[in-house]
């Protein structure tokens, strides 16, 4: 059990960093690998933190005037979740602006 868990930790550990590359497709290979050593829920608190990390800094770029780099950041929250809430209100909130 405990090498599941440290297995978990490291795939969870390399989908973030592939994130912070903005390789997204591999990020999500990454945590569908996770899957299968997960028996807590932890693979999708994590795919839900990230797409709030992502919502929130598109949000920021928005507020600073940087639609380009929001609407960067919404292209690869939809890479990342494209059926989540926070994809769905970003774009919304988007279109709207416009």
């Amino acid at each position: 059990d405990i090498a599941r868990q440290q297995q978990l930790d490291l795939q969870l550990a390399v989908a973030k960093e592939l994130l912070e590359e903005r390789k997204i497709p591999a990020a999500r290979g990454a945590l569908e690998d996770a899957k299968p050593l997960d028996r807590e829920g932890r693979v999708e608190a994590f795919r839900r933190e990230q797409a709030t990390v992502m919502q929130a800094t598109a949000l920021l770029f928005l507020e600073q005037g940087q639609r380009t780099l929001a609407e960067r950041v919404l292209n690869d929250l939809k890479r990342w979740d494209p059926q989540s809430p926070e994809y769905q209100a970003l774009r919304e909130q988007l279109a709207r602006r416009r």
